[in-house]
């Protein structure tokens, strides 16, 4: 890549809050770039009419399909859109992602830029794009009544939710619809299904179909072999001043579910395609290892779950860990992160690979060019494929790709450690408030210094040292994650429930504390071990 100078752009804010010194100072530790190169905007003003691109290029004609987006209430970039069709024979579906590629070209100052952020990165308080507003929210957003630029994926599926046939294809279309999840998720959820009043009969035809495809992609999935991770985010609430107001979960409504079953099927296809160039960008989940899956089923048999597949468990071997929790213990919350730790980190590669957790041979990400940049890369791929835009785009000699994918694995691995960081703290900071305060949770994790729990009612957790857990002497079992009280034989193990008290914090570690009512600090671990957080793996 070509050095150039930089100048100061002002990142996107995502509330009217004052911007947190926590994010200012997580985007200098991980190195996040925060400058564009100077002489960018004359690149983004050079940009030919739609329609005359349109017209010249021959692209296919999607304005009067019933695109619709659905993304958060505050979200601006939108770049995705679907639509779906019931069939004789089963469905169609359409999924549009805006053509990011069109606009940011192969070496050009706007590439590289990309290519130096390698993702968008969303605090609470502010966004770093991967490229600059003009394009996310405007010339390649997917906003309502516009025409824009698209490259889609036509899916043909079975009534059982098997994908028979597929195609992509260059087109103009025009979003007919801007929904959240919020507004789709409850009209879902009602058992009227009572269509809002801003909805024209196309949109809720739309959006019914896309409900049932979903459910049925996601069946067929299920019967195939996949995890259902369903874990929550934490949604910090900032008041003007930055001060954290509140914090709250935000879960998986039917609507994000439905966007979800869309995207892997488009992904999916995407990844197919790519199969015929060998090289290319792929994003692979390798198996735990034999390892990992002993230290995973000796802490699963502790409250007598059974993780079956002996030393190479399947995807459905570890769902059906997961039902055996839901169904034996009435709560898997715990076990999703004792799963999750198992897991290797999924990441990018040009060598065709599967995904484990999601149960595909292939899989690669296409639905995001805004956002991420791999996605932009698989859409020059397969425009390579098709002999668009000129034809084969990449020397897969020269190794290029593997360098971009270890690259993109890098930024992403940036963007997701800066804001957990920035999280974390807001967390703390929040819980400092609450010192004293009473809680209810469960034990995620066994350690030989403590044991960590997270809140019933807040997405929140924190340690509670081996020395605050009662006047005994704990032996640590780390083959079966649990600690075994010397005297009292007591044993303390994931999922067990607690009732904690707040009893410090640490804002700049990102850390809180916890201790057991009305227990004094008395006992230790033989280990003698200084209390640690474990990494984070994934």
């Amino acid at each position: 890549m070509v050095k150039t100078k930089k100048v100061k752009q002002k990142e996107k804010k995502r509330s009217d809050s004052a911007q947190l010194r926590e994010t200012d100072l997580a985007i200098a530790k991980h190195g996040l770039e925060a400058e564009w190169p100077q002489g960018m905007a004359d690149e983004l003003a050079a940009h030919e009419d739609v329609q005359a691109v349109f017209r010249r290029e021959g692209r296919l004609d999607l304005t009067e399909l019933p695109l619709i987006t659905i993304d958060g209430a505050d979200a601006m970039d939108f770049d995705d859109a679907v639509a779906a069709r019931k069939e004789r024979d089963g469905w169609t579906l359409w999924v549009a992602i805006a053509d990011v590629s069109h606009y940011v070209r192969i070496g050009s100052l706007l590439d590289q830029a990309a290519f130096e952020r390698g993702t968008s990165v969303y605090f609470p308080d502010r966004v770093i794009p991967m490229l600059p507003e003009s394009l996310s929210n405007d010339l390649c957003s997917l906003r309502p009544g516009e025409h824009r630029l698209a490259l889609i994926a036509v899916i043909d599926v079975s009534h059982d939710g098997e994908v028979r046939d597929w195609r992509f294809e260059r087109g103009m279309m025009r979003s007919h619809a801007r929904l959240t999840y919020e507004e789709v998720g409850s009209y879902l959820s009602s058992d009227q299904r009572a269509t809002p009043l801003d909805w024209s009969e196309k949109v809720r035809k739309t959006v019914d179909d896309l409900a049932d495809i979903a459910v049925t992609l996601r069946a067929f999935r299920d019967r195939q072999g996949t995890i259902d991770f369903s874990f929550s985010e934490a949604s910090i609430d900032l008041s003007g001043e930055g001060e954290v107001k509140s914090i709250s979960v935000r879960g998986r409504s039917p609507a994000t579910k439905l966007i979800e079953e869309c995207m892997l099927a488009a992904n999916v296809c995407a990844a197919r395609s790519l199969q015929a160039l060998g090289e290319a960008i792929y994003r692979i989940h390798d198996a735990p290892s034999p390892e990992d899956v002993s230290h995973l089923r000796g802490a699963l048999s502790t409250v007598g779950l059974k993780l079956p597949g002996k030393q190479k468990p399947s995807v459905k071997d570890m769902q059906s860990a997961l039902d055996g929790a839901r169904k034996k213990i009435g709560q898997d919350k715990w076990v999703q992160m004792l799963l999750l730790r198992s897991l290797k980190q999924a990441c990018y590669v040009s060598s065709p690979g599967g995904h484990f957790a999601l149960g595909f041979s292939l899989y690669t990400h296409f639905t995001s060019p805004i956002r991420r940049y791999p996605d932009l890369i698989v859409h020059r791929l397969l425009k390579g494929i098709h002999q668009w835009d000129g034809g084969a785009l990449y020397d897969q000699k020269a190794g290029l790709l593997g360098e971009i994918a270890a690259r993109c694995s890098l930024t992403e691995r940036q963007g997701e450690d800066a804001v957990r960081q920035v999280i974390a703290q807001l967390k703390a900071r929040y819980m400092g408030g609450k010192i004293g305060g009473e809680f209810s949770g469960v034990i995620t994790s066994v350690t030989e210094f403590g044991v960590f729990v997270e809140l019933d009612d807040l997405p929140v957790d924190g340690l509670v040292h081996v020395s605050q857990l009662g006047r005994d002497y704990f032996r640590f079992e780390p083959e079966k994650m649990q600690l075994i009280g010397e005297r009292t034989a007591k044993r303390i193990r994931p999922g067990d429930a607690l009732r904690v008290v707040v009893a410090g914090v640490d804002i700049t570690a990102g850390q809180v504390s916890f201790s057991l009512p009305g227990v004094r600090k008395a006992g230790a671990s033989r280990s003698g071990k200084k209390d640690r957080r474990p990494k984070k793996r994934h």
